[in-house]
């Protein structure tokens, strides 16, 4: 079934995309307040690398890994519960010492929440449709699996 084909590219690439400014984000926020070392940065950020993953998998055959879909929706759903947390509680604590490098770091990450909302609206109608899918695709094998012959087998089919 090649449904949808063209949004779960869309969707990979997204996630791509998206690990590779998390991963910068984190770093940079990182080296700006301990030291200029990025690998234990890396280290949180090494679980969104499983969004790309999930996405890679549905890209390549929907039908079968279509449960991953809730698994990324509630992923997304966390990352921007914690991230929306984060942005909150460094803007109330402004200070006019901040750097330009941490407001851009502020600013990727609220177009990250922005960015996975639509994609969760995206993978939710993605769901439904391969959802309806399957549905219209057992429907159509149940019909015609149950066909039955009226025809005596007894004697040659006659």
């Amino acid at each position: 079934m090649e449904r949808y084909r063209v949004s779960r590219l869309i969707l990979l690439c997204y996630d791509v995309v998206r690990l590779i400014v998390i991963i910068g984000v984190i770093t940079r926020l990182g080296r700006q307040s301990v030291s200029q070392d990025s690998y234990p940065y890396l280290v949180y950020a090494s679980a969104q690398a499983l969004f790309p993953i999930m996405a890679w998998f549905v890209y390549l055959n929907a039908e079968k890994y279509f449960a991953y879909l809730p698994l990324n929706i509630a992923g997304k759903c966390i990352n921007i519960v914690l991230s929306g947390i984060w942005g909150f509680r460094v803007v109330s604590g402004f200070s006019e010492t901040m750097s330009f490098e941490f407001f851009m770091c502020l600013g990727l990450t609220l177009i990250v929440m922005f960015t996975d909302i639509i994609s969760i609206v995206g993978m939710a109608f993605i769901k439904k449709g391969l959802e309806k899918s399957v549905q219209d695709q057992n429907d159509i094998d149940q019909h015609y699996g149950k066909i039955e012959s009226k025809a005596d087998n007894t004697i040659g089919g006659i």
